[in-house]
């Protein structure tokens, strides 16, 4: 995506790695959102760190700040305590900001996760080059731990746009962050290291390093900036600049907390010549412990018996900030091959350009203080995150189970999230308790706050979905005992929420859901989830070799499923409730208490008559993940066609919304709940009803796609994109309950959807069987994680190349029979059975598998 100036205002692109922390790229190129101190840090600079381009040529010294003009607000910028120290607001833009250095006059950001470019123009007579800012991080699928190295990767290139050679220097400045004694600054060769000090099993210890990629005769340095009051070190710093040559070193006997240093590389641009310095951000904040509380009482016994400090995953893989800096620098042709490769068969799609952006863009929270990755590996998540502070604890399992980028990418990770959930946060009884405690160990009680039955029964869809994604046969026994655990609450008289008691197929008790409330009748929504887990089940007892299960599983899905006809009212699916009737409450003398209205004499908080974006969630998560249907189909279509015409509000202007706002003015999105004409809306109806949360309508669009509603699912993403544009919000930070929100990792699920996407690597199976195909052609990235590429179909050929990891097939479908094979140009022999192709023998595929088809 390409935005010009006026769109970059609201930009910050995560650079960093998976749960390693992150700094963001402002849309002008200046570095912000410095994330890499275990906690969010909104709208945060770290000092004067920037990046600088300096010219010497006919007697002449010139440079420029390389970034584009600072943003509005020009009175400067406010966070609660931030004019404590005559900044901030009524202060102008921080001095931090170097909005008042000569800097570049126009720019342009152009950025598909994950890599960004800023275009900063050359233009301008008073300077003699221009130059381009390419960004990024390793990011390549089924590599986790190459994925999570906590870097970020700057490369600046210069083009002379003179007739005459210019010496000309890249200059990386630095900032010390950790502004106590102690701290110190440290200059090597080509490598800048500015320290916390101190003891580096502390959770407050922590470094940065600055590396650049040239020989070191090319490079100078100065440990330290001038030191003194005022902006003594601002003053000092430009004379060095403007003096020309190579920066002469400086130190520091007694370094003050804050310091600041720099790293230069000096070359010569000939007339025309473009030549590119890459540096290199690495960080080490190695140590970490729960700042934020959220144990039970009845856990904390348990948690005061354990390590209360742990290390970040890359800090075990990593020694300090210069070992990651040197396994960058020995990987960089692969890892950065590996990067782009990805990009661009995401960017190279056929697939709608709201889709592709969508798609790809969440996946930035990867990157963000959302996710940390435990010491073990294990991925943890926030749900989102507040300016500094995370916002909701625990892997969420009824926000993470609308994510479906992490188990298509890295497997690995979703396994490990999904197991640690199976050994901690499952009860005794079998209750799935949604938030996982830290530090790990600390196992569940049944005292906890109720279980969610959308997470309970989405950890069971998503425990098939990984084993068929390759997690094996093995794997899945392994965690079988505890998912037969979590499917026997449903029924159990353990469960105090009675969410099935008479094992009818359809959930009648009191529901805890990730609206946060409690519904107290049946509903699609919920019904939906349940149904999709017994489902599951059912397939899954019988690799576990108990049939005994699994035929019970099978026959209270069938019940359920007859019995969830009732719920259709004609048109759309709905909540069967008589929201006058108290006795539905009065089960639970808390319900009783907090959710009855009195004046209305109705049950608060309920769906009643309501059209809700999710009343059928459960069969879009069993379609893409290959279960089948748990809704008659077309009950389903029905009900998909009636939330996008009466959810889907094309203009926000007349709109009544009490709740957050996500979408206003012109804009258009999805409503959570809406009461289509002649349905009863409760006097206080369910939580957020009137909002567009950006997850739930990802999955919906996936849900449309999947069902052949092409147009319509692109409509609603590109309505999502547009409020997304750099202007008013930032494109890779799709917000919810915070910042970089985990449910919008939803929109993954579009790419799958629209390839028809199928997959059962436990038998060595894939299928393709595209939704749209313009012209007869069509391009879209494919995943399992462990291995990915790009599929094609073209007039009489199809394709399959693999661009990474590894791929043993044994059979694949696709949408026309084909009259020869061919991998990488050499015959493969083949059958036809049951609709699809078998192969003779298994079959490793590396490079390009073909398909020539008939006429």
């Amino acid at each position: 995506m390409i935005y010009d100036k006026e769109h970059t205002g609201q930009i910050s692109f995560p650079l960093g790695g998976i749960g390693s922390g992150s700094i963001g790229l402002k849309g002008n190129g200046r570095l912000c959102d410095w994330e890499i101190y275990n906690a969010a840090n909104k709208n945060s600079l770290n000092g004067l760190t920037h990046f600088a381009v300096r010219t010497e040529g006919s007697g002449t010294v010139g440079y420029r700040i390389l970034q584009g003009d600072a943003f509005e607000p020009y009175s400067g910028t406010y966070r609660k305590g931030d004019d404590g120290g005559y900044s901030g607001f009524g202060w102008g833009p921080s001095v931090n900001e170097l909005a008042g250095l000569p800097h570049f006059r126009r720019h342009e950001f152009r950025g598909t996760f994950p890599t960004a470019e800023v275009i900063f123009s050359g233009e301008e007579a008073s300077f003699p080059v221009s130059a381009k800012l390419t960004a990024w991080s390793p990011f390549i699928p089924g590599m986790d731990r190459e994925s999570s190295l906590p870097c970020a990767v700057l490369e600046y290139t210069f083009v002379n746009l003179t007739g005459a050679p210019l010496e000309t220097t890249a200059v990386g400045v630095l900032g010390n962050p950790w502004r106590k004694d102690g701290s110190f600054n440290r200059l090597r060769g080509k490598r800048l290291t500015v320290s916390s000090g101190g003891d580096p099993e502390s959770v407050d210890f922590g470094e940065i390093t600055l590396s650049a990629e040239a020989d070191e005769q090319d490079i100078s340095g100065q440990e330290y900036l001038y030191i003194g009051g005022w902006n003594d070190c601002i003053e000092m710093y430009l004379n060095d600049l403007k003096r020309g040559g190579r920066f002469r070193p400086r130190t520091c006997p007694e370094p003050h907390g804050g310091c600041t240093g720099l790293l230069a590389v000096h070359f010569t641009l000939k007339p025309g010549e473009a030549h590119t310095v890459r540096f290199v951000l690495t960080w080490h904040v190695p140590n970490r412990k729960n700042t934020w509380g959220g144990i039970p009482d009845s856990g904390k016994e348990e948690a005061d018996a354990i390590n209360p400090v742990w290390k970040n995953y890359y800090a075990t893989q990593w020694a300090d900030s210069t070992a990651s800096a040197e396994e960058l620098e020995a990987r960089m042709d692969e890892l950065r091959a590996g990067t782009f490769r990805f990009r661009d068969d995401i960017e190279n799609g056929t697939l709608h350009e709201a889709v592709r952006d969508g798609a790809s863009a969440a996946l930035s929270t990867l990157r963000t203080p959302t996710c940390l990755r435990l010491q073990d590996g294990t991925l943890w998540g926030w749900e989102g995150l507040g300016t500094g502070w995370g916002s909701c604890p625990g892997s969420c399992i009824h926000v993470w189970n609308y994510v479906q980028a992490v188990a298509f990418l890295f497997p690995a990770l979703s396994r490990g999230m999904i197991e640690s959930h199976l050994k901690y946060s499952v009860d005794e009884f079998g209750g799935a308790h949604f938030r996982l405690a830290l530090p790990l160990g600390i196992h569940a009680k049944p005292d906890w706050f109720r279980p969610c039955a959308d997470g309970q029964f989405g950890l069971i869809m998503q425990c098939y979905r990984d084993w068929k994604l390759g997690a094996g046969t093995d794997w899945i026994r392994s965690v079988y005992p505890t998912l037969k655990r979590m499917m026997e609450f449903t029924w159990s008289e353990k469960n105090a929420d009675r969410w099935d008691p008479d094992e009818s197929g359809m959930l009648t008790g009191r529901t805890h859901h990730t609206l946060d409330m409690e519904l107290f009748a049946p509903n699609s929504w919920l019904e939906g989830i349940y149904l999709g887990a017994l489902l599951a089940m059912t397939k899954i007892a019988q690799a576990a070799g108990d049939d005994d299960f699994s035929g019970k599983c099978a026959a209270i899905f069938e019940k359920g499923r007859k019995k969830a006809k009732a719920l259709f009212n004609g048109r759309y699916f709905q909540q069967n409730i008589d929201l006058s009737d108290k006795t539905l409450i009065d089960r639970w003398e808390d319900a009783a208490a907090s959710y009855w209205n009195a004046e209305s004499k109705e049950i608060k908080y309920q769906i009643g008559e309501g059209c809700g974006i999710d009343a059928v969630l459960g069969e879009c998560h069993a379609h893409l993940y290959g279960l089948g249907h748990v809704f008659e189909p077309e009950m389903t279509v029905s009900t998909l066609k009636t939330i996008y015409e009466c959810n889907f509000v094309r203009n926000f202007r007349e709109h009544e919304n009490v709740w957050r706002i996500y979408g206003l003015n012109d804009e258009s999105g999805v409503l959570i709940c809406s009461w289509p004409d002649g349905a009863k809306r409760p006097a206080i109806p369910i939580p957020y009803n009137t909002e567009t949360m950006h997850g739930f309508e990802w999955a919906f669009a996936t849900h449309l796609m999947l069902t052949g509603f092409t147009a319509e699912a692109e409509e609603i993403a590109k309505s999502i994109r547009d409020r997304y544009d750099g202007r008013k919000r930032n494109p890779w930070n799709e917000i919810e309950c915070g910042s970089n929100y985990a449910r919008s990792m939803a929109s993954f699920g579009l790419i799958p959807a629209q390839s028809g996407f199928r997959f059962d690597m436990d038998r060595g199976f894939l299928g393709f069987a595209p939704k749209t195909a313009a012209n007869g052609i069509f391009r879209s990235l494919w995943s399992i994680g462990t291995a990915w590429g790009l599929y094609r179909q073209s007039g009489r050929k199809i394709e399959l190349t693999v661009d990474g990891g590894s791929l043993t097939l044994r059979g694949i479908a696709i949408p026309d029979v084909p009259v020869r094979i061919e991998l990488n140009d050499k015959a493969v022999l083949f059958t036809r059975e049951d609709g699809e192709i078998r192969f003779s023998e298994p079959l490793e595929v590396s490079g390009t598998l073909k398909f020539l088809l008939e006429s």
